[in-house]
C-alpha cells in the first residue's frame, strides 16, 4: 500500500531534503523513522528538493508498506513525531492510491522570501539583512511581473538533471512591507500587548496575524518555507519555526485567547486559581499550563499542596487539559516559615506525578528571614 505523508520542518539543522553522504537531511531523518516504527526498511520519495537550511510547511511525501499501519492513524502519528528530530513534525499519513506520486503528481510550490532593513536577533535565523538605505516596492514589483506566466527557466537549472521539463508557470510574484507583531511577555494585570519577545508569522503567505508595516523594516530574500503537495491536498495552517519559549502570567482568559491568536501556542502561568473560564479557554486551544498553589495551606502545607492539586488533576482532565505543570506557589498565602518548609521538603511533591516549577526569587523570603530592610 501507498501512503502519503504531509510533513513540516525546520531546515536548519539540515543538509536539505535529500539523503546525503556524510550529513544529515530530512528525508534520512524520515526514512530511520519509519523504518524504526515499521521493522523493516522504508524508502520515503519527496515533492521536491529543498537546499540547505530551507524550511517547508506542508511537505507532501510518499511511501510503500505492505498493508495496513500496525497503528491507528493518530497513534502511528504520535509514535513516528516521537522518534523524529524536534525539528521535523508529521501532521497527517493518509493511504493513497497506487499510482499517487509525491514529485510528480505535485500541481503547484509556494516560495517565502523575507529581508529586514535593521538588526533584529528575532528574524535573523530566517530573513537576509539588506542594507541599502532605501528599497523602491513599485520598482520591484514591476519587475515581479516579468516572472509571471509559462517560461522556460533552463538557465536557472544545475546541468544533468533528471527534470522531464524547463517549463513551469509563475502566478504570482510580488514583493511587500510589513512589520512583526510583538508580545509583552508579562501581561497579567495590565493585560496588554507591547514590545517583548518577537512573535513569528503563524498563518497565511507567511505573514499570518502580522501587521501591515510602512517603512520597510522588513519585507517578504532568504527562503522562509516552501509548500509543497499535489493539488487540493490539505494545506497546515502553521509553518514550523524555532519559537520563543513564551510563558505568560495571568489570571485573564481573554488574554490567553488574544496572545494565542498573536503566537499560537506558548505556555499558560494561571496565577489565578484555574477558574471554570480559564480552564475551559486552555483546554479548547490545547496548551500546556502551570497550575499554583496560592490558598492559605490548613494543617500540614505539604498534604495541603498535594490535597489541592488531586482535586485540580480532576478539573484539569475534565477540560482536556493534560500537559501541566506542578507550581507550589511560594510566597502566595504561605508565611516564611511554610516557605522554607515547601524548599525543603519539595521531594515529597514528587507523588503528584508532576513536573514541579519553583520560583523562590521573593525578595521577603530572604530579608525577613535575616531580619533586615530590602535596602
Amino acid at each position: 500500500m501507498r501512503y502519503s505523508i504531509c510533513l513540516s520542518y525546520n531546515g536548519a539543522d539540515f543538509c536539505g531534503w535529500q539523503i546525503q553522504p556524510s550529513a544529515p537531511s530530512v528525508q534520512a531523518a524520515l526514512e530511520g523513522a519509519l523504518s524504526r516504527l515499521l521493522g523493516g526498511p522504508v524508502a520515503v520519495t519527496g515533492a521536491g528538493r529543498t537546499d540547505t537550511a530551507v524550511n517547508a510547511v506542508g511537505y507532501i511525501a510518499h511511501f510503500d508498506f505492505g498493508g495496513p499501519l500496525p497503528f491507528e492513524t493518530s497513534v502511528f502519528i504520535y509514535k513516528l513525531n516521537a522518534i523524529l528530530p524536534r525539528s521535523v513534525v508529521v501532521h497527517e499519513v493518509i493511504p493513497v492510491p497506487d499510482d499517487f506520486h509525491a514529485r510528480f503528481g505535485a500541481r503547484r510550490r509556494e516560495y517565502t522570501y523575507f529581508i529586514h532593513r535593521q538588526k533584529d536577533p528575532f528574524v535573523a535565523p530566517w530573513s537576509w539583512q539588506c542594507g541599502y538605505p532605501a528599497l523602491d516596492f513599485d520598482a520591484m514589483n514591476e519587475a515581479c511581473k516579468y516572472l509571471l506566466g509559462t517560461h522556460d527557466f533552463s538557465c536557472f537549472e544545475k546541468t544533468g538533471t533528471d527534470n522531464k521539463t524547463s517549463i513551469c508557470t509563475v502566478f504570482d510574484a510580488f514583493w511587500k512591507p510589513y512589520t512583526p507583531s510583538h508580545l509583552q511577555v508579562m501581561c497579567s494585570e495590565a493585560g496588554g500587548t507591547g514590545a517583548g519577545a518577537c512573535a513569528p508569522p503563524h498563518k497565511g503567505r507567511g505573514r499570518g496575524p502580522l501587521t501591515e508595516g510602512t517603512d520597510g523594516s522588513l519585507l517578504p530574500i532568504r527562503h522562509l518555507w516552501q509548500w509543497e503537495g499535489p493539488e487540493g491536498a490539505k494545506r497546515p495552517e502553521s509553518p514550523v519555526m524555532v519559537l520563543p519559549a513564551i510563558s505568560i502570567d495571568t489570571y485573564r482568559p481573554e488574554i490567553v485567547e488574544r496572545a494565542y491568536e498573536i503566537i499560537g501556542p506558548f505556555i499558560v502561568n494561571d496565577v489565578g486559581g484555574g477558574t471554570p473560564d480559564m480552564l475551559r479557554t486552555v483546554g479548547e486551544l490545547g496548551l500546556p499550563y502551570i497550575a499554583m498553589h496560592g490558598r492559605k495551606p490548613q494543617g500540614d502545607v505539604i498534604e495541603d499542596i498535594l490535597g489541592f492539586f488531586g482535586d485540580f488533576a480532576v478539573r484539569a482532565e475534565a477540560n482536556g487539559i493534560n500537559d501541566w505543570i506542578l507550581d507550589p506557589g511560594f510566597g502566595f498565602g504561605k508565611d516564611i516559615d511554610q516557605n522554607y518548609e515547601v524548599l525543603n521538603r519539595l521531594d515529597e511533591l514528587k507523588k503528584a506525578g508532576r513536573d514541579i516549577l519553583v520560583g523562590i526569587s521573593r525578595k521577603s523570603m530572604i530579608y525577613k528571614k535575616l531580619g533586615i530592610t530590602p535596602e
